[in-house]
């Protein structure tokens, strides 16, 4: 009369473990979606701001260091001038 006692124990069901990489592709895409967001994002009061700098700076500026800025070498001289 002994009867082996089994018990019957629940598991986790069990997954495909390949479901790991996808979290994290999407983790990732959204991650990626986020910064894109938030950096195309324009504010009206930074770039006003800016426009303000500009021209505050550009007052100051006298004539010479405003002709200077026009001729500033470009990267192609500074190569040929390396050669």
């Amino acid at each position: 009369m002994n009867k082996a006692i089994t018990r019957k124990y629940t598991y986790p069901i069990k997954t495909d473990h390949n479901t790991y990489p996808m979290k994290k592709l999407l983790t990732l895409t959204a991650l990626a979606a986020l910064m894109l967001l938030t950096a195309c994002r324009t504010d009206k009061r930074t770039s006003q701001t800016a426009d303000s700098f500009i021209d505050d700076l550009m007052a100051q500026m006298t004539l010479e260091e405003k002709l200077g800025q026009l001729n500033l070498p470009v990267a192609r001289d500074i190569e040929e001038l390396k050669r």
